[in-house]
């Protein structure tokens, strides 16, 4: 599995891959700082949140996009089918595709949500705001796990990816897939009697993690991201464990 792992990371490194992430988070970071001069964000700790949660947003049409080109267009040029047959086993493919997709995701979001920040305090100054009693600290922490929470609930896309394996069809269902996942929970954060079921959900606690600093929120939270990764990676398996790879 490490040798996967070494794979993964070597083609991203060497190929076109890191300059185009690259570029697609300073692209996303200038547009969010351009939207929060417009809309008047008041400082860069405000700056912080309001990108996260712009940032995040955007998880409905970048998921499926790169699910899509890590994970179909994989089986298309027929590098997992390569795998296998040279006697790697598919839950191990699926183990570090699962992993290696979410890993990037994070560090996209993480990114430019830190560059986004970093644009407005130079624009406007870091700023105070009332943090509720938190520290600064703290406070950032609470981002880093909602952006987490963010990203591995609209890894929903995964499975299907491992299901299609064909990049139209994994990027267009997976379209349709983040935005009824993204339009359930957000009615579902409306309807008081849903938040206890929303807690055993990534994209559900998202909601809510910025508002509980507790420990065992945060414990809970952990719990559910991890649960989510096994629920992704034994379903994807299913998919792929007797099937034949053409």
């Amino acid at each position: 599995m490490s040798n996967l792992f070494q794979w993964e990371f070597h083609s991203f490194i060497k190929g076109k891959k890191l300059l185009s992430f690259i570029i697609a988070a300073l692209i996303l970071a200038a547009v969010y700082v351009g939207i929060a001069i417009y809309t008047e964000v008041p400082n860069g700790i405000t700056g912080v949140a309001e990108s996260a949660a712009f940032m995040s947003s955007l998880l409905v049409f970048i998921c499926p996009v790169v699910a899509g080109l890590m994970i179909a267009q994989a089986f298309e040029s027929r590098l997992i089918q390569a795998s296998v047959m040279s006697g790697k086993s598919r839950f191990a493919v699926v183990v570090v595709k699962t992993l290696c997709f979410i890993l990037l995701m994070f560090i996209l979001m993480l990114l430019t949500t830190t560059l986004s920040s970093l644009g407005i305090t130079l624009a406007k100054g870091w700023g105070e705001i009332d943090l509720g009693g938190i520290s600064a600290a703290q406070y950032i922490c609470s981002i880093i796990m909602f952006l987490a929470l963010s990203v591995v609930g609209y890894s929903i896309v995964v499975p299907l990816a491992f299901y299609t394996k064909k990049i139209g069809s994994s990027i267009g269902l997976g379209f349709a897939l983040s935005l009824a996942v993204y339009m359930l929970i957000e009615q579902m954060v409306k309807n008081e009697n849903s938040h206890a079921l929303l807690q055993y959900t990534p994209s559900g606690r998202s909601f809510f993690v910025l508002n509980d600093q507790s420990a065992g929120y945060w414990l809970g939270s952990f719990i559910v991201l991890v649960a989510w990764i096994f629920i992704y990676i034994g379903i994807s398996y299913a998919l792929i464990k007797n099937e034949e790879l053409k």
